[in-house]
């Protein structure tokens, strides 16, 4: 079972790239938050649904192919704190959960 749970390039650049896709959305969605009145609620509302389908969708694929997502998890929790969410840490936090799935297993 040691080799099946390595994660590709091509897994890899698809978590990622959906990663920034979904961190861009983030970004507008910040861009709405600026307009008065009703800009609050519909951005709030576009990043909280970001947030749960994407982490959900990600955490759900990673514990399929048996890696561990604590490191992706804790991005997860950060990027449902204000402010803190218009920096990509679930693209960051992808890529560490990438890294040190594939270096557990390479050293097992």
């Amino acid at each position: 079972m040691g080799q099946t749970n390595k994660i590709d390039w091509v897994e890899g650049f698809f978590l990622v790239g959906l990663c920034l896709l979904f961190d861009l959305i983030d970004v507008i969605a910040i861009g709405i938050d600026l307009i008065p009145v009703i800009g609050m609620p519909i951005g709030e509302s576009i990043k909280f649904v970001n947030n749960l389908l994407i982490s959900l969708t990600i955490i759900f694929w990673l514990t399929i192919r048996g890696a561990r997502s604590y490191w992706f998890l804790g991005g997860s929790i950060v990027e449902a704190i204000p402010l803190l969410n218009s920096f990509p840490t679930r693209t960051i936090t992808i890529i560490i959960t990438i890294y040190a799935t594939n270096k557990q297993i390479a050293t097992t």
